[in-house]
């Protein structure tokens, strides 16, 4: 049984880790920690694993070895620890995690302050120049001078969920036909990635709400006629497939068991 231990494992991302791993049947949670609430049950902060778990928050001082340490950290912060920690684990897992869940009111505060106005929105955040841009252009081996990648973020009232619509303007028209081929062949060994692209019916489309508290990626696409135009659409929960689900998938990988281990929930309908 693998020791793991999870620092930050107050916020988002952390919260989903923890409960994805106290159900993993090669994983046993040994320490969680949170300064602020040292001593404190995990239920304090994530009252959804109220009798699911008795561990307790330790601070970050009192980490003792373990075999697999998972940082759940803010941007940034969890490559800065990684020497810090390096001896007390075979292996690092390093997560990110954007909100913090330290305190309910910090959060609502914190919020407020950030994004003024009315509790449910649709607002453009970042039109241009996000810093995941530079991610998206290495990734797909764009030059950096001239990537022709256009990448705009807009906030919707949702706790969790993402939700990509690209616009791929091509050089000749193309068939949906040689589409479904292309995704079935890229695709076709990947566990959590299914395609979406229906006719008929509500859900046409990937959506990311059907998608809460599961690892899949879904993906669809349209043609648009005449235009020289392909509409690719992805969803994610993005703190499981975004976060903590990638971070147990590749625990999966590391260690030789199968993907799917502790990811086979398939989501929610109707939330």
């Amino acid at each position: 049984m693998i020791q793991a231990a999870i620092v930050g494992a107050s916020g988002y991302v952390g919260g989903e880790l923890l409960r994805l791993l106290l159900a993993h049947p090669q994983v046993e949670v040994t320490q969680i920690t949170l300064e602020r609430y040292a001593k404190q049950y995990a239920h304090f902060v994530h009252p959804n694993l109220r009798g699911h778990t008795s561990l307790r928050f330790n601070r970050l001082a009192d980490l003792q070895a373990c075999d697999l340490l998972f940082l759940a950290l803010p941007h940034g912060h969890a490559m800065e620890r990684i020497d810090e920690f390096a001896g007390m684990a075979e292996r690092i897992v390093d997560l990110s995690a954007d909100f913090c869940l330290r305190d309910p009111a910090d959060y609502v505060n914190w919020y407020q302050h950030e994004h003024p106005g009315p509790d449910w929105l649709a607002r453009s955040y970042m039109p241009i120049r996000h810093r995941h841009l530079a991610e998206l252009i290495q990734e797909l081996s764009l030059d950096p001078g001239q990537p022709g990648l256009h990448y705009s973020i807009t906030l919707v009232g949702i706790v969790r969920g993402a939700l990509a619509t690209c616009h791929c303007l091509l050089h000749d028209e193309v068939d949906e036909r040689e589409v479904w081929q292309y995704y079935r062949q890229d695709y076709k060994d990947e566990p959590f990635v299914r395609l979406v692209r229906a006719r008929r019916g509500i859900h046409r489309y990937p959506e990311p709400k059907i998608l809460t508290a599961s690892n899949y990626c879904d993906v669809g696409f349209v043609a648009d006629p005449g235009q020289k135009r392909l509409v690719v659409i992805a969803a994610i929960d993005n703190l499981m497939k975004g976060a903590a689900g990638s971070a147990v998938q590749s625990l999966n990988v590391m260690y030789g068991f199968p993907e799917r281990t502790g990811l086979e929930f398939p989501g929610l309908h109707p939330v």
